[in-house]
């Protein structure tokens, strides 16, 4: 058994808040942070005991760091695939645990896409963050606990509910104690609320996206199972603000010293908010009833320094600097349920403790007000020439050299965007004095990629689909099928570049059926498609080169890379083959590009990016019938997950620890 059997503790304070009398099972002090433990840790030994060797999951929060800390203890391998928007704090805690830690796509679904492929090696097995029988389980050993500790039947347990694995345990649980009469109570927060919209719509949905805090809760439907209990088994769906849950947490945290994430204080909040027990019908508070029993579920992506953000972004911090010396009392209430869940837009410095933060960018977009946003515990202030005063982080985007003189302080740069060339060209100015020490951080996806694969996809497919074709028979009204020439999987598809962009885009093409390779300067240090021929280093890259039939440039741009698409990489394509540029226009030898769809050595070219851009008026692209033009747009940065993703950097090399994800080696320019 992998998992603690975890105590079930008495909470005066909160029995005479509601009045009844409230007992806490505490599954945050599990070895791991949570409970996921329980489920996970199950079906990680009946895995081993099937033979596997290497646990594969796609969850970074706290699913992954469990499943890591299973397979340390049960001497399995563990790679755990996490997308984007995991904290750096998350991913530190589960590379502790000695599991390996792929970062792929924006989005869960997509990091899941990448686990699922690498689950195909040998000796590996998939552990799913929630949705398997094992799973539930494992998890329904809480019920079990309960049955053992409690004298008497509780009147109620409540708890979280993300995407369904602790309800379904806990219900599976209570029925094999004898106590499936007791009524289970299952909060979300507003933003996270696939439960209660299935319950109100009388079937599982889909919510269209995740927008609370709670991002633990972070599933976009239920799993089936979870929603089946609530056909036989009596469950209350109920939600909170996030707001509310922001109290709740620094509320606990005064009562009874214990740290818990929001998604865990969600379940929390419907015994400091008693009205939530009090309005249900029928009631569950009955005199001389057994105890409400709250499930303490845990959870370790929190700090002090993100309680202290929220509770900025809420408006909290003075109110609970007023209330630091008072604790929660039987009179106090906290917000209704019902509040709206808001963000408020600081734009003043949060507090005199965050660090300093000099911010520069030329977009036209409001980067800096996203970033105080996202980052309220910051003392943010914009560039202007002339600012020589010290600062603590720099975040930038083509910052002119003056900013990167040296200044006191700095502990890190951070680049809003993934192609650092701007940035490097900054560092490298007569003004810059920035110590080479110094890390420099670039974007990693943050959105971007799904947009790249689709922009690449598209050009492809519209290329060896003969679209062009079709278009001009629709000019002349006429009706003319023509059957493909070569089937998918004879058509060699190349990409030069196989980064966080790179990956996603090989993985999409070979998933629509292509022959797939990719080429990068250094070997693969992570498992990666297996559908995709990886090759390495200058003396693979002709082979890669010899026959290609399309060719797709994301490499990022160094003195090494300029120019390198030019008449002789072409002549080592096949004849007639496609060129899609992507990354920077200083690639493209433009005369080379030119001459090779003259010749016919290239039959098009698909051209996001240009050596000058705007492009000028009259340059030869804008009407070559053979290039298809388009304005840098096959990847535009989105603003909110590129901040958060530098806040979360921020916060953790602010607290003492250390970032790896997107650092750049000043030595080669990326």
């Amino acid at each position: 058994m992998l998992h603690a059997v975890t105590p079930l503790v008495e909470s005066e304070v909160l029995s005479q808040l509601v009045g009844h009398r409230v007992m806490l099972k505490m599954d945050a002090v599990q070895p791991s942070g949570s409970f996921k433990i329980r489920g996970l840790g199950y079906m990680a030994a009946r895995a081993k005991e099937r033979g596997c060797t290497r646990l594969v999951t796609s969850s970074g929060g706290n699913a992954g760091l469990a499943c890591a800390f299973a397979a340390k203890r049960l001497g399995l391998k563990c790679l755990v695939v996490v997308p984007s928007t995991t904290p750096e704090l998350m991913r530190a805690k589960i590379r502790l645990q000695g599991a390996e830690v792929v970062q792929h796509g924006s989005v869960w679904d997509e990091a899941n896409e990448y686990a699922l492929q690498a689950v195909k090696e040998e000796g590996s097995a998939y552990v799913p963050p929630f949705d398997d029988p094992d799973i539930w389980t494992g998890n329904a050993s809480l019920s079990h606990e309960l049955k053992s500790q409690l004298s008497e039947k509780p009147s109620a347990v409540v708890l979280s509910v993300g995407g369904g694995g602790l309800m379904c345990g806990v219900i599976q649980g209570l029925h094999e104690v004898g106590w499936g009469d007791v009524p289970v109570i299952a909060m979300e927060t507003d933003g996270a609320n696939c439960l209660n919209s299935a319950v109100q719509a009388g079937k599982p949905v889909t919510i269209p996206a995740i927008t609370s805090i709670a991002k633990s809760l972070g599933s976009k439907t239920i799993c089936k199972q979870g929603f089946d209990w609530t056909l036989k088994h009596r469950v209350i769906s109920k939600t909170v603000s996030d707001k509310t849950v922001v109290e709740v947490c620094r509320r606990f945290l005064d009562d009874h010293c214990l740290l818990v994430e929001p998604a865990c204080a969600a379940a929390l909040a419907a015994v400091y908010n008693p009205s939530i027990l009090r309005d249900i019908s029928p009631p569950v508070l009955v005199q001389g009833a057994g105890p409400v029993v709250v499930v303490v579920c845990g959870g370790s992506a929190i700090s002090l320094a993100m309680l202290r953000a929220y509770e900025e972004s809420f408006a909290l911090a003075a109110e609970n600097k007023e209330n630091t010396a008072t604790s929660s009392t039987a009179t106090t209430q906290l917000q209704s349920t019902t509040t709206t869940t808001t963000t408020s837009s600081h734009t003043e410095p949060a507090s005199q403790s965050g660090p300093e933060v000099l911010f520069y960018s030329r977009s036209g977009k409001d980067w800096l007000g996203v970033f105080r946003t996202v980052m309220p515990e910051a003392r943010v202030r914009e560039f202007q020439p002339g600012d020589n005063g010290p600062a603590d982080f720099i975040v930038a985007h083509n910052p002119p050299g003056e900013m990167m003189a040296a200044r006191a302080g700095v502990r890190a740069v951070f680049n809003i965007g993934a192609g650092v060339d701007g940035m490097m060209t900054a560092l490298q100015s007569p003004h810059a004095g920035t110590p080479s020490d110094i890390p420099v951080y670039r974007l990693e996806d943050a959105g971007m990629a799904v947009q790249m694969s689709g922009y690449v996809a598209h050009a492809v497919l519209h290329h060896f689909r003969s679209a062009d074709i079709y278009a001009a028979q629709q000019a002349a009204e006429r009706w003319e099928p023509h059957k493909p020439v070569r089937q998918e999987s004879s058509i060699r598809v190349g990409v030069l570049g196989y980064g966080k962009l790179g990956q996603h885009v090989a993985s999409t093409l070979a998933g629509l059926g292509y022959r797939v390779s990719a080429w990068k300067r250094t070997p693969a240090k992570s498992v990666g498609d297996e559908r995709v021929a990886v090759l390495c280093g200058k003396e693979q890259l002709a082979e890669f080169l010899r026959g290609l039939d399309c060719l797709v440039n994301l490499l990022p741009l160094t003195p090494e890379t300029e120019n390198m698409l030019n008449a002789s990489l072409f002549q080592q394509l096949a004849r007639g083959a496609l060129v899609v540029n992507t990354a920077r226009g200083k690639h493209v030898v433009d005369a080379d590009l030119l001459a090779a769809l003259e010749s016919g050595q290239l039959s098009h070219a698909c051209i996001d990016v240009t050596r000058e851009e705007p492009l000028p008026a009259g340059h030869p692209f804008w009407k070559h019938p053979r290039i298809t033009l388009t304005p840098h747009v096959s990847a535009l940065t989105v603003a909110e997950p590129s901040m958060q993703q530098i806040a979360d950097k921020i916060r953790t090399i602010w607290a003492g620890g250390k970032v790896t994800e997107g650092l750049v080696d000043r030595t080669v320019g990326y």
